[in-house]
């Protein structure tokens, strides 16, 4: 079973993403979702593995998912305009956080959010995003998705 964002979740990100990046400098000639890697590995060595699905277009449906993480535990996304590459709890925190979501349950050990895409969002802006999971197997108790850089 697959955890849906509930509608007042996605309502509230996607204003919280507009505010947050309408004043972000643009990234051009970029693919719209690019994998940053460092991932820190925690459910059986596993790295999470966050992904996005969705054309970036004004209005239409844009998904992020997050897999292998641990099962029945509590995740946040951390979202930023640029990325800083940080090192935090034996990892690497990518974004140069400006927004924390969470909790949010990983049931299976996959998270989903999903919303539409913002239509006031400058085309070529790009945000940063990241996973951190509570996990009592990763190396200080966390473990991290990829970091992904999302432009529309």
């Amino acid at each position: 079973m697959l955890i849906e964002s509930k509608p007042v979740v996605t309502a509230t990100l996607a204003l919280l993403l507009s505010l947050l990046l309408s004043g972000a400098a643009p990234a051009d000639g970029v693919a719209p979702f690019v994998d940053l890697g460092n991932g820190l590995p925690g459910n059986f060595g596993l790295v999470p593995e966050l992904t996005g699905v969705g054309t970036l277009v004004p209005g239409d449906d844009v998904t992020l998912t997050v897999v292998k993480s641990a099962k029945s535990s509590m995740a946040y996304l951390v979202v930023g305009t640029a990325a800083d590459y940080t090192p935090l709890l034996g990892g690497t925190l990518v974004p140069r956080p400006r927004l924390f979501i969470g909790p949010l349950q990983t049931r299976k050990g996959t998270v989903v959010l999903s919303a539409d895409w913002l239509a006031n969002m400058p085309a070529g802006t790009s945000a940063f995003l990241q996973f951190w999971i509570l996990d009592g197997s990763a190396v200080q108790g966390y473990s991290a998705s990829n970091g992904l850089m999302v432009t529309p």
